[in-house]
């Protein structure tokens, strides 16, 4: 009778390691042959516009206002400029800051100033000057500029102004010009409030 035991739990043991072999033997074929594949894609799509748009930075950098002034007497012109703040032989009250004309776009743009009113028009008198200088404000800004940098030149009220920079940038580390004024002021000019309107233009094609 213990014989028999022995041989039915021998059996047994058969049995189950044959069920256990079965079981990796069925996972391991259905691995190979019952699993399948098949990629999709799907898309993100977004359009982004080109912005063309520059601005005078305000409040101080839109507005150059000398107040009330005379020439001295004896003198026959009165200097004012904006770099430095230098007002010389005149009275008005110095100005220490230029325009700050800022990229505020998303394209790189050419950019140039046009007036109202030339030397003669604003000021009168005896060789009167109205003149520009640009830098750039923040360092790497403009490339390709066209008037010169740091170099006084008159202004311009032509249709298109004069073109200051072909490549004016749009970073915010890099998107200021400085725009500086310079007038010269005969002792026989007009008199009362001389104003002047300057447009600053962005525009991709020159």
């Amino acid at each position: 009778m213990a014989d028999d035991n022995l041989v039915i739990g021998l059996a047994l043991v058969a049995v189950i390691v044959s069920a256990v072999g079965l079981g990796f033997s069925y996972y391991n074929q259905a691995g190979i042959t019952g699993f399948a594949q098949y990629n999709d894609t799907g898309i993100v799509n977004i359009t982004i516009d080109a912005n063309l748009a520059i601005r005078f930075v305000s409040p101080t950098y839109d507005i150059i206002d000398w107040g009330n002034g005379t020439v001295d007497t004896g003198s026959p012109f009165a200097i004012l400029e904006t770099p430095g703040g230098t007002v010389t032989n005149g009275s008005w009250i110095p100005v220490a800051h230029g325009f700050i004309i800022e990229n505020i776009g998303n394209i790189p743009a050419n950019l140039s100033v046009v007036v109202e009113n030339n030397a003669s028009d604003l000021l009168g008198g005896d060789n009167p000057v109205y003149q520009f200088n640009w830098t750039e404000n923040e360092s790497g800004s403009c490339h390709n500029g066209s008037m010169a940098n740091s170099t006084w030149f008159d202004v311009n009220k032509t249709v298109k102004g004069s073109l200051l920079c072909q490549t004016f940038l749009t970073d915010d580390a890099t998107d200021e010009v400085r725009l500086d004024v310079r007038l010269y002021v005969p002792s026989n000019s007009y008199t009362g409030t001389r104003t002047d309107t300057v447009t600053a233009i962005a525009d991709t094609d020159w």
